[in-house]
């Protein structure tokens, strides 16, 4: 699989609660649920909630189609969300699976100076640069 990361430059983050950053990071998450769709792909930045701390970065290479209760509940070895959890993640609409490749964590990790804002940050001049640095090939 092309590794997007060390052809591109990372110029946006997506902002994670440490709870899922931290299965992402590990290797267990591979899903990260969302109630959008999505036309961007490609390398991304991934931040910690409330942080501006950098933890990571991925490929995001697809995004899904939302997906119904059964999938959700069949899919949890993607996207961890527990199955007492899978109705309150419905009623949040985080039913559409942004898919995740190519995971490295950061450490110690970057700070941004981005702008506070919604799940996606355009990452600052100097962040981009530093994981740049840090992931020359």
């Amino acid at each position: 699989m092309r590794l997007w990361i060390q052809e591109m430059q990372v110029s946006k983050g997506l902002v994670v609660k440490k709870r899922w950053l931290d299965l992402i990071l590990s290797g267990e998450k591979t899903w990260e649920m969302r109630s959008e769709n999505l036309g961007f792909r490609g390398p991304i930045a991934l931040i910690e909630a409330r942080t501006r701390r950098i933890r990571g970065i991925a490929d995001l290479v697809d995004v899904g189609p939302a997906l119904s209760r059964q999938q959700m509940m069949d899919a949890i070895n993607f996207h961890r969300i527990p199955h007492n959890e899978i109705d309150s993640a419905i009623a949040r609409r985080w039913v559409r699976p942004w898919v995740l490749r190519n995971v490295r964590r950061i450490d110690p990790p970057i700070y941004s100076k981005h702008l506070p804002g919604g799940s996606w940050r355009n990452l600052d001049s100097s962040a981009a640069a530093e994981i740049r640095r840090r992931f020359a090939v």
